[in-house]
């Protein structure tokens, strides 16, 4: 199943390289360093840097995203005889200034309990990103990590403080 998700974003590529338009997939919500790295793509390259699967990735997804940017690298070092892609988003952390974190050093830290009161109505604020999220949504929480951010929560119920009514954000 995950050769032919392969596959798939490899012949998608292929399709994407046929009308002249090119994307590099990036799963998640971008950050600031993204927008940059977007901006040093789209004006030197003619690249699109796509945002898929936002909150929720999935292995599929994954593998798929991987077919797809494998071959785009591969089209893009011939075109240009380096790999851009990872130069520009080597630019993009210069122009932004932000100091990378080490990507395992990160999710030690999401897989660290923190704890986070819940109101009465199951609403929290992940102490891991910030976002407000309900406990009744399967989407959002899995009984231990929220899966916006994948950040393990430990739950205090009781009022959360600051918190507004359902679905608001708090401040």
């Amino acid at each position: 199943m995950a050769k032919d998700l392969y596959k798939l974003g490899w012949t998608e590529a292929e399709t994407e390289a046929t009308t002249g338009t090119l994307s590099y997939l990036v799963l998640g919500l971008r950050g600031p360093i993204d927008r940059s790295w977007a901006d040093i793509l789209r004006r030197d390259y003619g690249i699109r840097l796509r945002e898929v699967g936002g909150c929720l990735i999935d292995m599929d997804l994954v593998e798929r995203a991987r077919g797809h940017n494998e071959y785009i690298r591969r089209l893009v070092s011939e075109r240009y005889g380096s790999d851009v892609i990872s130069a520009a988003h080597a630019l993009a952390e210069q122009e932004v200034a932000v100091e990378v974190v080490d990507v395992g050093e990160e999710i030690k830290s999401l897989w660290t309990p923190r704890e986070a009161r819940a109101d009465a109505q199951g609403w929290v604020d992940c102490p891991h990103c910030g976002r407000r999220f309900s406990t009744h949504s399967k989407r959002h929480w899995d009984g231990q990590h929220h899966k916006s951010c994948l950040g393990k929560v430990t739950l205090v119920w009781g009022q959360a403080a600051g918190s507004g009514p359902k679905g608001e954000r708090s401040q």
